[in-house]
């Protein structure tokens, strides 16, 4: 595989990655800015999806929803690290 090949499919796994993963980076860069490192969207990411107070408040309604939703985000974030690498980087280039 060449750079060429490489490049066209880091493109479309990019285009054909899940829309909330791209808004939630976005929003993460928006927030603290271009400046940061990839390891701390991810950080941010896994705060966001890893077990906290909006579990506690699903479970006491009786609603597994959340939990079964952060926990498929969390397996499409460890199974595609490259992926939300390369968003990352595209996000921050297009903040310039």
């Amino acid at each position: 595989m060449n750079t060429t090949d490489y490049e066209l499919m880091c493109q479309k796994a990019v285009e054909n990655a899940p829309d909330w993963l791209k808004e939630d980076i976005a929003g993460i860069l928006e927030k603290e800015g271009k400046h940061v490192r990839s390891t701390y969207v991810m950080v941010q990411l896994y705060n966001k999806y890893s077990f906290n107070i909006t579990h506690v408040f699903a479970s006491m309604h009786n609603n597994q929803e959340w939990t079964m939703t952060s926990r498929h985000r969390l397996n499409i974030i460890d199974n595609n690290i490259d992926l939300v690498d390369i968003i990352i980087k595209n996000v921050k280039n297009s903040m310039k």
